[in-house]
């Protein structure tokens, strides 16, 4: 599969008719491995109320709904790996209508406005990784890949440690809102980066919240791979589905679950194994701090010093770093 296929997947400018039924496609063998025996551990339609519900309250413009009315899908485990992912995804066509119309602009804001605590917690965090990989890269200025950027504000940040930063995001919406809010370099693809580079590799990629919803996620970190310089690290930052039962009976497991958005679970084990079957090893991240007042920093120390430990189960996380095999 190329490039394109995987990470070409464009808005349209024509509307969906609300009598449409969307399409999908059925994933035939495991997302992490390859292999091909695979056990069905829920299947369901979009009938289920708790997958209206989700649905219903996720924000989307237009009428989903009414798309997806009689259909109907399943999850799967590989029985040779226990990755779990939903086997049947929607088509390329209508991957394009879910993030080119349904998840809009007007989506992202409400989206963001009820998640309006997590910001500050978040802009900390993109600091702490910039702080991080000022300490684990050499090179002078770090050269970064944020794929699914979204409207760049990680970029923003990094830019202002002296990051050469550059983003991947196919959405259309994103990419109006990134256009609206500065200067980052940003491209729909990795065809169309490929197309204006001169062959630099970078020594950072970044993938937050993004390997959960593409089709083909062992082709996408493969292809990070080629971009990297030998040695570069890799970021990754799923949802943690450990805990979530096969078939989900709350809301917040259908967060994970989501058959059409977060077709892929990952734990800590199967990211790692992901990761290595792509060409990387799982490392160590440095340390780094970032508070307002002294006990926040005696906090973040106490934590650090608790993650690091040998014997401590948060050392187990599906925020990972990575570095080129």
């Amino acid at each position: 599969m190329n490039t394109s296929s995987v990470t070409s997947q464009r808005s349209e400018n024509s509307q969906v008719s609300r009598f449409e039924r969307a399409k999908f496609r059925r994933r035939e063998n495991c997302i992490a491995c390859g292999g091909g025996r695979l056990k069905t551990i829920w299947a369901s339609s979009f009938q289920d109320p708790l997958v209206r519900g989700k649905i219903a309250a996720t924000f989307y413009d237009g009428d989903p709904l009414s798309s997806l009315e009689g259909l109907s899908f399943e999850r799967s485990r590989c029985c040779d790996c226990g990755t779990t992912f939903q086997s049947d995804i929607l088509t390329d066509e209508w991957l394009k209508i879910l993030y080119g119309q349904w998840v809009s602009v007007s989506q992202v804001d409400a989206l963001e406005s009820s998640q309006s605590r997590s910001i500050s917690w978040q802009a900390q965090e993109n600091i702490r990784h910039c702080l991080r990989l000022q300490k684990m890269v050499a090179s002078e200025p770090i050269r970064m890949l944020d794929f699914g950027c979204g409207d760049g504000k990680f970029l923003r940040a990094a830019s202002l440690f002296g990051f050469e930063c550059v983003g991947i995001d196919f959405s259309e919406s994103r990419q109006a809102r990134n256009r609206q809010q500065g200067d980052i370099r940003l491209y729909s693809d990795l065809d169309e980066l490929a197309a204006a580079s001169d062959g630099s590799l970078f020594d950072v990629a970044t993938l937050f919240q993004v390997l959960e919803h593409v089709a083909e996620p062992l082709v996408v970190l493969k292809e990070l791979a080629r971009w990297l310089k030998p040695g570069g690290i890799l970021i990754v930052e799923v949802p943690d589905a450990r805990g979530v039962g096969d078939v989900p009976v709350t809301m917040a497991e259908m967060g994970f679950v989501d058959p059409l958005e977060h077709i892929n679970q990952f734990t800590p084990d199967s990211l790692k194994f992901i990761g290595r079957q792509a060409g990387f090893e799982p490392v160590t991240t440095a340390s780094a701090y970032v508070a307002g007042k002294r006990t926040g920093v005696a906090k973040a120390l106490i934590k650090d010093a608790v993650q690091r430990s040998p014997l401590s189960i948060l050392r187990k996380s599906t925020k990972q770093y990575f570095r080129k095999s």
